[in-house]
């Protein structure tokens, strides 16, 4: 998730990452989609390791390049691969995206499927 172009066997690493990562967001915040998150973590592991114009660097720069996700019940493994590629080493990152995804769900449950 860096300005260098991934590997294959990086971007395997990285997917089995975002997987990881978001097994773990949504075992804390007892919510989401398995299913759908772990269905694109190979599609996001490319798009950030191999195509996407992202320097993690500078997250903000004008000429990066932006990922709409319109999966809404994927929205963990999307914040697992933004942490990634902002800040790996950043685990408090990875912590907020856990209790965002459980935000979410409590401010708009019809949203994300969820009628209570």
């Amino acid at each position: 998730m860096s300005a260098h172009k991934a590997s294959d066997d990086e971007l395997r690493a990285l997917a089995r990452k975002l997987r990881s990562h978001t097994l773990v967001m949504i075992s804390r915040a007892k919510t989401s989609h398995i299913g759908s998150c772990l269905s694109v973590a190979d599609i996001l592991a490319v798009l950030y390791g191999r195509i996407l114009r992202f320097d993690p660097k500078r997250p903000t720069l004008p000429s990066r390049d932006r990922l709409i996700v319109s999966k809404g019940h994927a929205a963990a493994i999307v914040y697992a691969a933004v942490a990634e590629a902002v800040a790996a080493a950043d685990r408090p990152c990875l912590q907020r995206a856990a209790i965002a995804v459980a935000a979410a769900d409590l401010i708009c449950p019809a949203a994300s499927g969820h009628d209570s």
